[in-house]
């Protein structure tokens, strides 16, 4: 057996989010800071973690983290963390 056949049957291969997931979670989260606004990264991402939509890991922290940035830069969530509509 190669190595690369024994890496591409290994279980903890590591799968990124298609577009459409990518989509869902934004949706999502601006969904959750309009309802509970102002809010932290860390409040935000409490939330996303008890509806399921990261899990409560660094990288789950991190997608939050790295959607809200991206967000409040396009405008869409408008200073999350106790900004003003």
């Amino acid at each position: 057996m190669t190595l690369h056949e024994h890496l591409s049957g290994m279980p903890h291969k590591r799968k990124r989010a298609t577009k459409t997931q990518m989509q869902e979670r934004r949706a999502a989260l601006i969904e959750i800071v309009a309802a509970m606004r102002p809010m932290t990264v860390r409040q935000v991402f409490y939330q996303a973690t008890v509806k399921g939509i990261v899990e409560k890991t660094e990288a789950g922290y991190d997608k939050i983290q790295t959607t809200l940035a991206e967000e409040s830069e396009r405008r869409i969530i408008s200073a999350f963390v106790g900004g003003r509509p």
